[in-house]
């Protein structure tokens, strides 16, 4: 096989906002020999051709009548069963971006669905592919800071910083009915969280919209998780901070593990010599690699016909844990936007 694409012939992405044209620009570099690219809007069209070369159609329709081996979808995640199931029933693996809905219904049926006609599916977890993030999973292997205790993931982000170049009240994390908000748009930390320290059996949760911003979705959100391996940890997820922040900070019985995503930094602390050593420090790191390691990792899956990462099954428990909190099940505060559950039962 070539770079990434060597015996798949054509691949489409469907949805050229931000990250369906990053999709299009990787896949065009990992040697696909054509990408196709669908978007309702001529706009985008117009800069996913001229960024990827990629040929572009207003319809889903019109690109699968070329029949592609697979499909991205990369829409906003209200969308992504509808277009999944048009493409699965036209025969095409599956790359689908995080999260794998905005909620469960169908999602059974298209695994049962994908899982009959033996498609290969994925669905996006680019952190996973991160060599920062695969460093501290490697020195938990290790057992570098002994047994695991507790972890504390945060995410922050000023929403109308996320995309500059256009207005945060249309963007999808602003609108529900689009499946916003950040719970659902920052998948990420609940995804590798449990990568690393295995399933969750108990969740809590806490959301609210507590800005000025002009949305209708939350804003804010706090989560504790206990895992079937014993490890206890805490997320916060925020679209208020000015300054981006994602860190990671793993407490062990003999040492610390500290992680940054952007600058790059990986730390540790030895209980023993009570110092703090740094293993990785990346000012200006490429944070497009991740995403091209992805996309390779789901375009050989397709060629040999293994399993991917992190497929559809795998996707749904995700999701599964972001509908439970979302639904407060064990019941709900005055306010709609918040949700509480004390436990999986």
């Amino acid at each position: 096989m070539t770079a990434g694409g060597g015996g798949i012939a054509t691949v489409l992405v469907v949805g050229c906002g931000s990250i369906g044209r990053r999709h299009l620009r990787n896949l065009k570099a990992l040697k696909v020999p054509v990408v196709l690219g669908v978007d309702p809007r001529e706009d985008r069209r117009q800069e996913a051709a001229e960024e990827s070369g990629a040929v572009t159609f207003a319809s889903l329709e019109e690109a699968l009548a070329y029949k592609p081996a697979a499909v991205v979808v990369s829409t906003p995640s209200a969308l992504h069963l509808p277009i999944a199931f048009k493409a699965a029933r036209h025969g095409c693996h599956l790359f689908i971006e995080k999260p794998l809905s905005h909620n469960l219904d169908h999602v059974d049926e298209l695994i049962d669905l994908t899982s009959g006609q033996r498609l290969v599916t994925m669905v996006g977890c680019n952190y996973r592919f991160d060599r920062s993030l695969n460093m501290v999973k490697r020195l938990l292997e290790d057992c570098a800071i002994g047994n695991v205790a507790t972890a504390r993931a945060e995410f922050g982000l000023f929403l109308p910083d996320m995309h500059p170049y256009e207005d945060y009240r249309d963007f999808y994390a602003a609108r529900s009915s689009l499946g916003g908000g950040v719970i659902l748009d920052r998948t990420h930390e609940l995804d590798y969280l449990r990568w690393m320290f295995g399933e969750v059996d108990g969740v809590t949760g806490f959301y609210d919209k507590r800005s000025y911003l002009d949305i209708d979705t939350e804003d804010v959100a706090e989560i504790l998780l206990r895992f079937q391996s014993g490890v206890l940890a805490s997320v916060h997820l925020d679209y208020l901070q000015a300054e981006y922040r994602c860190v990671v900070r793993v407490v062990g019985d003999r040492g610390v593990i500290e992680w940054n995503f952007n600058p790059q930094l990986v730390r540790l602390y030895s209980h023993a010599t009570r110092e703090w050593k740094t293993l990785l420090d990346v000012p200006k790191p490429n944070i497009n690699e991740m995403y091209v390691e992805e996309l390779r990792h789901f375009l050989e899956a397709v060629e040999t016909g293994r399993m991917t990462c992190y497929d559809l099954s795998e996707g749904r428990k995700t999701l599964g844990l972001l509908m439970r909190i979302k639904s407060g099940s064990l019941g709900a505060a005055s306010s709609k936007s918040l949700g509480v559950l004390d436990g999986l039962r």
